[in-house]
């Protein structure tokens, strides 16, 4: 994965080979005295994986139902986990959902796996609203 940081070095990009740009402004933060560990996992999952939090302790991840399609999640510093699928991802095993960066207003950057196996990029705001960028496949650009 590509990281691309700014002039202070925030993390402000991450790009993955198959050329989804998830954009974040992310500002390190730094961690209390004593930092708690919290178990959790995703409602139903069979594997729940976290890439990123947010100044606010707001979790992204996605994970992987008991027939192995993915979803993507976030997960409120609360507690409270809602997992959203995009439209148009497909739930044939190994394909779904996947969020990969949540930044400072709550909005996720990632991207979803149709039916013929062809990578779309997403944001979904905070409130829930997804919106896709096309597909990011080389013969599709």
């Amino acid at each position: 994965m590509k990281r691309i940081v700014n002039a202070s070095g925030k993390l402000i990009a991450a790009k993955r080979a198959c050329g989804v740009m998830a954009l974040c402004a992310m500002g390190a933060t730094a961690l209390p005295a004593q930092p708690t560990l919290t178990r959790f996992e995703a409602p139903g999952a069979e594997g729940t994986f976290l890439v990123s939090i947010n100044k606010a302790g707001t979790i992204a991840g996605s994970d992987a139902d008991a027939s192995g399609v993915y979803h993507g999640f976030v997960r409120a510093a609360s507690g409270t986990i809602t997992t959203f699928d995009a439209p148009g991802a497909s739930t044939v095993q190994g394909a779904g959902t996947f969020a990969f960066c949540i930044n400072t207003d709550g909005a996720i950057a990632g991207y979803y796996v149709d039916a013929s196996f062809v990578d779309h990029s997403f944001v979904r705001s905070a409130s829930g609203t997804i919106s896709g960028f096309g597909s990011n496949s080389a013969a599709s650009s």
